[in-house]
């Protein structure tokens, strides 16, 4: 059981979010991201980092994504 929970979370380096991003679209078709980070016991530096790389790395190329997806549906 906690396997399955751990898997059915999006975690990783931003490729391997992304990746498991498109899985999950293939699967069940486009949704939008609801995005809940956890860090505990991490330090503050480790967390702000985390949060800009998901930020500046996967959130961009996530919109990307969605904004293809309008244009194909259009």
């Amino acid at each position: 059981m906690v396997k399955t929970f751990v898997d059915s979370n999006i975690w990783g380096t931003p490729k391997q979010i992304l990746e498991k991003y498109e899985e999950r679209r293939a699967i069940i078709g486009d949704f939008q991201a609801s995005v809940t980070f956890s860090f505990s016991g991490m330090a503050f530096d480790e967390v702000k980092n985390s949060m800009t790389t998901y930020a500046t790395h996967v959130m961009p190329e996530l919109r990307r994504r969605s904004a293809d997806s309008k244009k194909r549906a259009a």
